[in-house]
């Protein structure tokens, strides 16, 4: 699996992950700094894709859209 930076080395990139994080950390509560939660991982990634849904991203532009790997990456780089 790739590290943190490999996986935000954008803005766009930072954006996304940022978004997913602060859903994974609504979802999970504080606790998730100090244990990596499965459950509200994958609930914070399907909400995640639904926001992208919403978001209607123009097409030109180039949106990359994480995966659930990289997610639980990010996750777990984000205990303390």
């Amino acid at each position: 699996l790739p590290e943190s930076d490999a996986i935000v080395k954008s803005r766009r990139a930072l954006v996304e992950g940022s978004l997913l994080m602060a859903l994974y950390v609504n979802i999970g509560g504080d606790n998730v700094y100090k244990q990596l939660n499965i459950d509200a991982l994958m609930k914070a990634y399907d909400a995640y894709l639904i926001a992208r849904e919403e978001a209607d991203l123009p097409a030109e532009i180039p949106w990359n859209k994480l995966t659930i790997n990289e997610g639980w990456v990010l996750a777990h780089d984000l205990r303390s």
